[in-house]
């Protein structure tokens, strides 16, 4: 009766979940949208001119009035949204006149088709840069009904630019991606008409695509779809005796007279892109009925031939074992113009072959080109999801250790105490600790436009989205999370897709809601912080040993915290909790008694402060200086230790050692130093400390400071409040308030000797008696212009009433602006101040 009642329990809950599925799938729609597109690239006047035909199918339940176009080229001119983006991130998008483009385009004819066939009127308005075409439609496009335009355009390629380098050419090699005019998305939210930014990628609708491309005959083409029609014309052709593989070489004298057409099909793809070049390599094979191309310039045969095709035959067999058949007849990995990676349906373009960046592409098939996400709203799905999928892979095929994450420091044996921590996981976690400290981050379903910082973006899309899913593979355990995954692409495979879809698909498998879940993760900004605060073991009259743990819940996560236990006998034992209140007291019975306690051992959960998960760890480093928070551990405190020599004429010299210490360069700052006179045989100090005030801001901090040092006793403390107004820069506005303090101890150092023409001369330097005073510092830095400008304000205000000697107050303002012009630097500065 348990079983069966279990049983009827679990196809309740199943049903439950099936509900809104059902209720959703009925609802669904997709609009339809096919293309025809010849083109003819002009190689000398790097122009495209090209007739299209789109055929629109509105399937949705609404009356469609207009219609709009994507015209992406426009983009690069001077002035544009895009432009201003980069600008504002110190990026010169446009430099020369070659490195602008557009899209021209001439509306000839709109239809809607039989059965109610007539002609349509047009209304073009274009967007404010042109890079968006709305078209009004009279009559309407009715529901079922289909609509067919038909047009010619001109497209300039830009000369590539490193600052956006998805689309252009250099020499004779093309990157010709968004080139045609494009139908924007038409989903439940609307029209998804947005013109182009620089940051977040693209969006599109699901259809065929016929392309023919007119080239020089000496040009080979890459491109989206199978070859129908035309010849590549290869001049050699071999076949590897070892794997079978067709390899072939194609090198031609560059010739624009004679001309070869190609024709390229693609189904059930949203969008079509292609390269091409004289200098293209080729390598092919056939693997469980796909056909993999690996196209690459002769200059890089090193490092692709061979290398690149057994990567992507790697890569499918890991995916197609893991997520599903690979859902395209045939995939091209080929070399382009991008400084890293970009996919595209049934294509993947590299500026460089690298395992770990032929598998991410690829692994985009799936997740972005058959399971298609609105990249400018939710880029996180695809490329989160992504890159975790590629830290899983390349973990599995070459371990966690990459040497090209070393900190660049000389010295090895320096370098050699950071190696351990040069690990891909270990450097990329600390790099968005640094996001979560910064007061930047947001929700992950904000907007990609309005992560408008190129840092931002990087921490926001990837580097943050993959931890979820880290996080999210975490609960369900590895192989239920490859169901899950299986199951949102065979649901959803050439669909539009968003997050209430992967959460349909975890609550399918698990049969757990997870609407908690997603909306913290997704749609808030989760802060974790589990705190282990103490341990009662006591032994049972079974001879066994309660062990009563109280955890508390310093965040705002309720989440599932894996327990690791040492036990007298030294052994390891874990544990599984979830911790839903604020404070927890868990009871382990163990046969030994547990003497330590570490929350979240593999470092999974996010947890902001690791030093509260067990017993604070030390660990030392022999280092001049608080180094990168990339390279710090974040199990431990780290201490900084390093020699120090110091002279002066009374002292004479002095011996000393620097302690800085830090938890990620953040918490408990300590910067002291301790020095030994050889002269006078006195000691010297200075001690430091700071410590963000985070309950009240991310960006008020604590200082305080005491030093001893030439004689002379000061003191300060204070509080600051730093406004940063761009991500990983110097804060644009710092305010500081406090208290100081100085005095002289010893009046012998009150004097400094100096020759003046050979007599030596006794100057006062210091007055005896205390100075006690208040202070106010406003900082303003400003280095984002052309002109970068710095100004500093100060009162100080000193008083018998604080138990002063001295009693004054006095204001300064001082601004400096400086530019650069060519090889030269010119500095301004302009100082007032009053005293009294």
């Amino acid at each position: 009766m348990k079983n069966q009642s279990l049983q009827i329990t679990r196809l309740f809950f199943s049903a439950l979940l099936l509900l809104p599925c059902l209720g959703w799938g009925a609802d669904y729609w997709q609009q339809s949208a096919n293309y025809i597109i010849n083109t003819k690239l002009d190689h000398d006047n790097h122009l495209l001119k090209g007739f299209q035909r789109i055929s629109y199918t509105n399937n949705s339940p609404d009356t469609l009035s207009e219609i709009y176009l994507h015209l992406y080229p426009n983009a690069f001119k001077k002035g544009t949204i895009m432009d201003r983006q980069a600008r504002a991130n110190g990026i010169e998008l446009v430099r020369a006149p070659e490195e602008s483009g557009y899209l021209r385009m001439e509306l000839l004819l709109a239809t809607i088709l039989p059965p109610q066939f007539r002609g349509v009127e047009c209304q073009l308005n274009y967007s404010e840069d042109s890079t968006l075409l709305r078209i009004d439609l009279n009559p309407p496009l009715p529901q079922q009904q289909k609509l067919e335009l038909t047009l010619r355009f001109d497209t300039k390629i830009r000369h590539y630019n490193l600052s956006f380098d998805k689309f252009g050419y250099r020499d004779n090699l093309y990157e010709v991606s968004q080139w045609y005019p494009k139908l924007c998305v038409y989903d439940h939210n609307g029209w998804n008409a947005q013109p182009y930014h620089y940051f977040g990628e693209f969006y599109g609708e699901f259809g065929h695509y016929d392309v023919t491309i007119d080239v020089p005959d000496s040009f080979i083409v890459a491109a989206t779809g199978e070859l129908v029609s035309g010849e590549q014309k290869w001049r050699q052709t071999t076949i590897d005796s070892t794997s079978g593989r067709l390899i072939t070489h194609k090198e031609k004298p560059l010739s624009s007279r004679n001309r070869k057409v190609l024709t390229f099909h693609a189904a059930n793809v949203h969008d079509f892109v292609w390269t091409a070049s004289p200098q293209y390599q080729y390598e092919g094979i056939q693997w469980n009925d796909i056909s993999i191309h690996i196209y690459y310039l002769k200059s890089n045969s090193k490092q692709w031939r061979n290398i690149a095709l057994n990567s992507a035959v790697q890569a499918l067999q890991w995916l197609d074992q893991q997520i599903g058949e690979f859902p395209y007849p045939q995939l091209t990995v080929c070399q382009g113009l991008t400084d890293g990676g970009m996919e595209y349906p049934m294509v993947a373009v590299l500026g460089y072959n690298d395992f770990s960046l032929v598998f991410h592409e690829i692994c985009h098939q799936y997740f972005q080109s058959a399971v298609a996400n609105n990249e400018m709203k939710d880029g996180w799905l695809d490329e989160g999801l992504v890159t975790f999928l590629t830290e899983i892979y390349r973990s599995e095929k070459l371990g966690d250790y990459d040497p090209r994450l070393e900190p660049s420091i000389e010295l090895n044996f320096l370098k050699d105490q950071f190696r351990q921590l040069s690990t891909y996981n270990k450097v990329r976690l600390n790099a968005l600790y640094y996001y979560f400290y910064s007061g930047f981050e947001q929700p992950l379903s904000a907007p990609a436009n309005e992560v408008d910082h190129l840092y931002l973006y990087n921490y926001h899309v990837y580097q943050k989205a993959a931890r979820v899913f880290s996080i999210l593979d975490h609960i369900t355990g590895r192989e239920t999370f490859f169901e899950i995954l299986k199951r949102f692409y065979q649901s959803n495979k050439f669909r539009h897709v968003d997050a209430s879809l992967l959460q349909q698909a975890c609550e399918e498998v698990t049969e757990t809601d997870f609407s908690e879940f997603f909306d913290l993760w997704i749609n808030g900004i989760p802060r974790v912080d589990y705190a282990f605060t103490g341990l009662r073991s006591r032994k049972n009259t079974d001879n066994l040993w309660s062990n009563q743990l109280t955890i508390k819940n310093l965040g705002n996560t309720k989440l599932p915290v894996d327990i690791q236990a040492v036990t007298s006998a030294n052994d390891t034992l874990r544990k599984r909790f979830r911790i839903d209140s604020a404070s927890a007291t868990l009871e382990w019975i163990t046969q030994q008694r547990i003497k330590s306690i570490l929350l979240d051992p593999d470092d999974i959960i996010l947890d902001q402060n690791r030093l509260n998960n067990g017993k604070p760890r030390i660990k030392t480093f022999l280092y001049p200086e608080l180094p990168s928070m990339y390279y710090l551990p974040r199990d431990a405190y780290s201490v900084f230790l390093w020699p120090q020599i110091w002279y002066n004429q009374l002292d004479g010299a002095k011996l000393g050692i620097s302690v800085q210490s830090s938890y990620l360069n953040r918490y408990y700052i300590f910067r002291n130093k301790l020095w030994y006179a050889t002269a006078t045989e006195r000691f010297d100090f200075r001690l430091s400390y700071s410590m963000p005030w985070q309950s009240l801001s991310k960006n008020l901090w604590q200082h305080l400071t005491i030093q001893k040092l030439d004689g002379k006793l000061a003191a300060n403390a204070n509080i600051q409040l730093q406004i940063p107004l761009a991500f990983a820069e110097q804060p644009a506005h710092s305010f500081r308030i406090g208290l100081d303090h100085y005095s002289l101890k010893d009046k012998s150092y009150g004097y400094m000797t100096t020759l003046n023409r050979g007599n030596k001369i006794r100057i006062k330097t210091w007055d005896e008696g205390k100075l006690n005073r208040v202070f106010f510092h406003y900082d303003f830095n400003n280095r984002k212009n052309v002109i970068q400008s710095y100004s500093q304000f100060r009162i100080y205000f000193a008083h018998p009433a604080f138990g002063s000697d001295f009693k004054y107050m006095r204001l300064s303002l001082e601004n400096k602006f400086i530019s650069y012009l060519r090889k030269w630097r010119i500095e301004m500065r302009s100082f007032v101040s009053y005293g009294d």
